[in-house]
């Protein structure tokens, strides 16, 4: 008995797979399909888009097509398939976008009444009729606007300056364009010397100064809660990190030369 039910189960197992499983006699007669709407699609993406890319996407929305469709829909499959491919293209748009679903809608609506009122006004609309139309400030405006415009994204590990031979050592569009979170050499150095100079003179500070600056600094306090700390008044911590910045002033500006 354990045997016979153990066979039950891997049949059903094997029949629920294979319902899902890939029809792909479907997917080769309906490819002419999938090259029609790849085809019409590949406008909506960027110039430097890999077609093959495109392609493939469609491809696995037609093949998801045959793993789910129903023969005894009313629909054809030619139909459903168009759906999902479709579906699968505009889901890759959409991944591919660098503004979010919501602001795509709001700059679409922004443009559509703003073309509704020219029409009916058969004329453009300035700046402050349309900010007035769409009771909008002129800032919101200029921000609508510069959404509004068309981005090229390029690729940065191209050599948009190759001759196609294999001794071209121009460098990529992403080694000419500087890395201005990086810093040079002279810059480490000043740094390093800024910190020197703040080490020596913190350490020939009064000790009560040094701990004021270090809570405040270091632990986050503010002047008033220091006062408690060391039962002093507000005033009075306030002078000393006042003098302790304008002596520390002082002395990297006397060094450095500046």
């Amino acid at each position: 008995m354990p045997v016979s039910t153990e066979k039950t189960d891997i049949t059903k197992l094997y029949k629920q797979n294979e319902k899902f499983s890939p029809n792909w006699e479907l997917v080769r007669q309906y490819l002419p399909l999938l090259k029609s709407i790849v085809a019409k699609m590949l406008i909506n993406f960027p110039q430097d888009t890999d077609k093959e890319g495109v392609y493939t996407i469609g491809l696995l929305g037609l093949i998801s097509a045959s793993q789910t469709y129903n023969p005894n829909s009313q629909s054809k499959f030619g139909a459903y398939a168009g759906i999902r491919i479709k579906g699968a293209l505009l889901d890759e748009l959409r991944r591919m976008d660098w503004l979010p679903r919501t602001m795509r809608v709001q700059i679409k609506a922004f443009k559509q009444k703003v073309s509704q009122r020219e029409l009916v006004l058969g004329r453009p609309l300035s700046d402050e009729e349309i900010c007035n139309y769409l009771h909008i400030s002129p800032k919101k405006l200029s921000y609508l606007r510069h959404l509004s415009k068309p981005y090229a994204f390029v690729p940065l590990d191209l050599n948009y300056e190759s001759t196609g031979s294999d001794y071209d050592k121009t460098p990529t569009l992403e080694e000419k364009i500087a890395d201005l979170t990086q810093h040079n050499g002279r810059e480490v150095c000043e740094k390093n010397e800024i910190k020197t100079i703040l080490k020596d003179f913190l350490s020939e500070l009064p000790k009560l100064t040094q701990q004021i600056l270090a809570l405040h600094y270091s632990e986050g306090l503010c002047l008033s809660e220091i006062a408690v700390v060391f039962e002093l008044s507000e005033s009075r911590v306030c002078q000393i990190h006042a003098d302790a910045l304008t002596k520390l002033r002082k002395q990297i500006l006397t060094t450095l030369k500046l």
